[in-house]
């Protein structure tokens, strides 16, 4: 559904220990969608932003700074 805003600005973190899904597919869900930024949250196999919270904080924040005003 949002390759179809491709205006959106999308953040994709990933678990840097995610077993599901090989790496490069989930590169491949931020690289189908314009200007979409991937990252890897390591220390974290499934909620990221509960296994390591300081690590997703620094990834959003850096991506929201990075935002245009």
């Amino acid at each position: 559904m949002l390759l179809m805003y491709p205006s959106i600005t999308v953040l994709h973190p990933v678990e840097s220990d995610l077993t599901t899904l090989p790496p490069a597919v989930m590169q491949g869900l931020a690289d189908a969608i314009p200007g979409a930024k991937h990252v890897s949250i390591p220390g974290a196999a499934h909620i990221c932003n509960i296994q390591n919270p300081s690590g997703f904080n620094a990834a959003l924040g850096g991506f929201l700074r990075g935002l245009p005003k």
